[in-house]
């Protein structure tokens, strides 16, 4: 919950493994005892390969959730550049997702305003 609004979270991973990607959400802590994928419901996990773009796509068919609703983190300039093309907040992450970069996409999620132009400032590095 945020705001007392509630949040969920999906996955998107291109890959051409998906049992090997599920195999790594299962060990990847997100908090002592907490895998990834005790976190996201498997109705959420959008794992093969392809556009991240066409992920983000099925995630909005799935769940209503508008574009302007999301964000988006990833260590890819080039699926940051993609996705945007949707109107989904987008996050460059080359090291991964730090707790200020996750809250400030929680912050433009939940504004729910037009996403600027892949250059502008919400695109930065953190």
């Amino acid at each position: 919950r945020a705001g007392g609004e509630p949040i969920g979270a999906a996955i998107a991973s291109r890959s051409d493994e998906p049992s090997w990607a599920r195999e790594c959400l299962r060990k990847f802590l997100v908090a002592p005892g907490v895998a990834m994928n005790d976190v996201v419901p498997e109705a959420l996990t959008e794992i093969y390969k392809g556009s991240k773009k066409g992920h983000l796509r099925a995630l909005h068919q799935k769940t209503g959730v508008p574009f302007e609703r999301m964000c988006f983190f990833d260590d890819d300039p080039f699926n940051i550049s993609d996705v945007s093309q949707l109107g989904v907040h987008c996050f460059h992450a080359p090291r991964g997702v730090t707790r200020g970069l996750f809250e400030r996409g929680l912050a433009a999620a939940l504004a729910g305003q037009p996403v600027p132009d892949v250059f502008g400032a919400e695109h930065q590095r953190d």
